[in-house]
């Protein structure tokens, strides 16, 4: 006797190859996103469902969900989005999550535009840099469960806001990646500040003058934080956005930036794609740090307008 539905064939229009390769080969989509496009991608190339499973090492049936997913709900039948009573939001709960997915969709975008994420241990200033811009950090381990599948953004920055400022965007990129030499970037860079200080609580290191940012040369104990702070956040990718307005409290690039922090921020508010457990942020003596979920400070206990996620969309859309 027949157990179960038959298998569902695949058939793939170019538009639609290049869309689930594009899941497939993001590194912002997370693995539970990414393995079903795998599988999708594998069964319209007319392997079998035994074939696919073996290789993704899954269950058979998983394949056979996967496929009749896509059949019936196309890209859309691919997120799979957490359920149950706790995950439930009304009034402006609601709202928020409505405008974070919207949020993500315009990251994606973002990133397709790009050709991908970067990671910034793999960057150097002799890459194609807009002169200004805004830029958006994931964490790896760090996955949205709410709003979508992926990483959830982690920080969020920019450069150059007061009037006069001269800072370029990979200046400041640079600033957090650290020198190749001497990595004692942490006095140019809040970005590192936190993370050192959250990698020397986690990991009991004695590094007492950390939170100090002279301008100094990192040794001993302090030399070793920084090497370990550009490797995670070397590891972390990232999308950046090219905003060439003038630098000034009116600038779109601050608009931006700390509406977005607003908006992914759980400082205050029931918690949207809540950090992990063993997220590093945690052990940040800095309560903003720990409760927003985020690497960042300012703009965390604000409300966001919006309309920002309008801004945003309109820039996005004019990149070539």
């Amino acid at each position: 006797m027949p157990l179960g539905r038959p298998t569902v064939q695949i058939t793939l229009s170019e538009k639609e190859k290049a869309q689930l390769q594009a899941i497939a080969d993001s590194r912002l989509a997370g693995h539970a996103r990414a393995q079903p496009a795998r599988m999708v991608l594998a069964a319209a190339k007319g392997q079998t469902n035994v074939q696919i499973a073996k290789r993704e090492k899954v269950v058979v049936a998983t394949v056979g969900k996967w496929r009749w997913r896509y059949a019936e709900q196309g890209i859309e039948g691919l997120l799979d989005l957490p359920r149950g009573p706790g995950l439930t939001y009304t009034g402006g709960d609601a709202k928020r999550l409505t405008r974070l997915r919207r949020f993500y969709r315009l990251l994606a975008k973002l990133e397709k535009q790009l050709g991908g994420a970067r990671l910034l241990a793999e960057c150097d200033g002799r890459m194609n840099w807009p002169e200004r811009g805004i830029y958006f950090f994931f964490e790896p381990g760090q996955q949205r469960h709410a709003s979508g599948s992926g990483m959830r953004v982690v920080r969020v920055g920019t450069h150059a806001l007061k009037a006069g400022a001269k800072s370029k965007l990979w200046n400041r990129l640079k600033q957090h990646r650290g020198g190749q030499k001497d990595p004692g970037a942490r006095k140019a860079s809040v970005f590192r500040r936190h993370v050192g200080r959250a990698l020397i609580n986690r990991e009991g290191i004695r590094c007492p003058h950390w939170d100090q940012s002279r301008n100094q040369t990192a040794t001993g104990n302090a030399r070793k934080v920084e090497l370990r702070v550009s490797e995670v956040i070397g590891a972390m990718p990232f999308l950046w956005l090219a905003i060439g307005d003038k630098p000034g409290p009116k600038s779109k690039r601050g608009y931006i930036e700390r509406n977005a922090i607003a908006l992914l921020s759980n400082h205050g508010k029931r918690k949207i794609d809540r950090p992990s457990s063993n997220w590093l942020g945690l052990e940040s003596q800095n309560k903003l740090i720990s409760k927003s979920g985020l690497w960042n400070c300012e703009h965390v206990d604000e409300e966001c307008d919006p309309e920002f996620l309008d801004v945003l969309e309109k820039l996005i859309l004019r990149m070539k």
